[in-house]
């Protein structure tokens, strides 16, 4: 109740009063206690401030702009492009930080991130647990994009790929896919693939 009270006084005194609201949300982001009061400010002041808030925390924290994407009533795709784009250039710099633009990407959830999670999938991300956050954030998005990407992702010849891959076929029940890792497991001869593909055509129920 206190965070919603502070984002109304914050609104009347720096937004209604025409203050300048930049350099308060610029004062106050860094302080981790007044970050539900700036979440909730994003929802209750217009179009414009609303983006004029998540650029300003673009560049200051993208990933928590990212989770302020959602309480925003609409932002422009410039916005948008502008956050994803930022997150996406992260993720090719720093590998320490995949974790959190994946998390971010998620908070954004629209299909505008499906192509960098797919960057992260395809190019980034060789840790099991890092791919398989991945591809179930694509899935709840587009699930048929999703079974797209597995079913190229068959074709790779990096066996942590591959082996990811046919783990989450099963595990996203993927039974469009059910065939494909039958032919596969006909010709696979690494042991490890191949216990891989049975694992998941069991749990495909093949």
């Amino acid at each position: 109740i206190k965070d919603y009270f502070a984002s109304y006084y914050i609104k009347s005194i720096y937004y209604e009063r025409n203050k300048n609201i930049k350099e308060k949300i610029e004062e106050l982001t860094p302080l981790s206690k007044w970050e539900d009061v700036i979440l909730i400010l994003v929802g209750i002041v217009d179009k414009e401030t609303s983006n004029n808030i998540i650029n300003i925390l673009i560049k200051i924290n993208p990933f928590y702009a990212a989770k302020c994407f959602s309480m925003a009533q609409e932002l422009s795709s410039i916005t948008k492009d502008n956050l994803i784009k930022t997150l996406d250039d992260i993720g090719k710099s720093s590998r320490n930080d995949i974790s959190k633009v994946i998390f971010a990407l998620n908070d954004i959830g629209t299909d505008a991130v499906i192509e960098p999670l797919t960057n992260i999938l395809t190019n980034r991300c060789r840790d099991f647990i890092h791919f398989n956050l991945t591809i179930n954030y694509i899935s709840r998005i587009n699930q048929v994009k999703a079974e797209s990407i597995l079913i190229n992702l068959l074709k790779s010849k990096d066996q942590t790929l591959l082996c990811n891959a046919i783990f989450a076929i099963g595990r996203l029940e993927c039974n469009n896919v059910k065939n494909l890792l039958i032919d596969l497991i006909k010709v696979e001869k690494d042991p490890d693939v191949i216990y891989q593909v049975a694992l998941s055509l069991g749990d495909l129920n093949a």
